[in-house]
């Protein structure tokens, strides 16, 4: 920094002091001027300064605010976004993961040639259970049996049932059971049961009695029925047209059809009053596939041919002073009924 000095003369005045008469020198030292800024320069840069941070916050406070008061704006705008990429790429939900239960069970059919009638008169079965853990429990299907109560269960004294599954000691023998066992091919069902309803008692729960070799079929072509029957009885017919067919057991009891005329289509209840030597007490019946009359034993059902023109008298005979042995292949044979077109 250069250094200039001025001399400065003070001059006395008037008023001065005699002693001051004199002239004194005096230095002065002062900023260049090339160093100096000035006054109206610096003052304009501090309005600059001012106005810019008064700006800055302003800008601060609008932007602060901008946010404060648009959460649920850009909340929504989120949303939409996830929603449109959803839409986009389609996610399982729980219906894809979870099976439906409605979705049908396909099971077996038996063939088409045969009639599934729904068991009648025996006391409500239930599936036998087993305790082996290598058997898969069964289940049954659309055309199991199934039980109904509208044909009395006989009063009189049926013969001996070792394992009481509706199938008499004597009946095992004849279908290949086992007197022990009440579900002899652990399919699930009592073998008095599916004897009834027409099934093989010793090959499985689709297995049909037709197509074993306990039973034979009989067929009329006189009257248009056809039945089956055990296949170690005997058939006899009182007539060429077998109006009246009995199918006896070794035992001696047997089962009995007989074929009456109804010319004038009476309904079967009328047609049974109309009969002199018809008095005894009868009720409505049903299995399902025929219908009918049933005595208060249930050892004795009438039904009508399809055109109401032949009644058919269905009887079950035994000694009364002995023990009957064949109840559930009367109802086999009463279910296994046809007519022939």
């Amino acid at each position: 920094m250069e250094e200039e000095t001025k001399p400065l003369i003070i001059s006395s005045s008037a008023s001065s002091d005699a002693s001051l008469s004199d002239e004194m020198p005096l230095t002065i030292y002062t900023m260049p001027k090339d160093h100096l800024k000035p006054t109206s320069q610096s003052s304009s840069g501090s309005s600059k300064k001012f106005f810019l941070i008064i700006g800055f916050l302003i800008i601060a406070a609008v932007v602060y605010y901008i946010i404060q008061i648009n959460p649920v704006s850009k909340t929504t705008t989120t949303t939409t976004n996830i929603n449109i990429n959803a839409t986009s790429t389609p996610t399982s939900t729980q219906s894809d993961i979870i099976p439906t239960l409605s979705q049908p069970v396909i099971t077996p059919t038996p063939s088409s040639d045969v009639v599934r009638p729904t068991p009648t008169p025996v006391p409500t079965p239930t599936p036998t259970s087993t305790t082996s853990s290598d058997v898969a429990s069964p289940t049954p299907t659309s055309t199991a049996p199934t039980s109904t109560t509208e044909t009395p269960v006989p009063k009189n004294i049926p013969g001996q049932d070792s394992d009481k599954d509706n199938l008499t000691n004597i009946e095992e023998q004849l279908y290949g059971g086992n007197i022990n066992l009440t579900d002899t091919d652990n399919d699930g069902y009592l073998d008095g049961l599916e004897i009834q309803n027409l099934y093989s008692i010793t090959q499985g729960p689709s297995a049909l009695l037709k197509d074993t070799t306990t039973i034979k079929v009989y067929k009329n072509l006189a009257h248009n029925y056809t039945l089956y029957y055990p296949a170690n009885w005997t058939t006899n017919q009182e007539d060429l047209n077998g109006t009246i067919t009995q199918f006896t057991s070794e035992q001696g009891e047997n089962v009995k059809i007989s074929t009456q005329e109804n010319s004038k289509k009476l309904p079967l209840q009328d047609w049974y009053n109309s009969q002199s030597d018809k008095s005894a007490v009868m009720r409505p019946w049903n299995n399902k596939v025929l219908s009918g009359l049933v005595s208060e034993d249930g050892f004795q059902v009438y039904f009508s041919s399809p055109d109401l023109l032949k009644v058919y008298e269905f009887t079950y005979n035994f000694d009364p002073k002995k023990e009957f042995n064949f109840y559930s292949t009367y109802l086999m044979m009463l279910n296994s009924i046809k007519f022939i077109q």
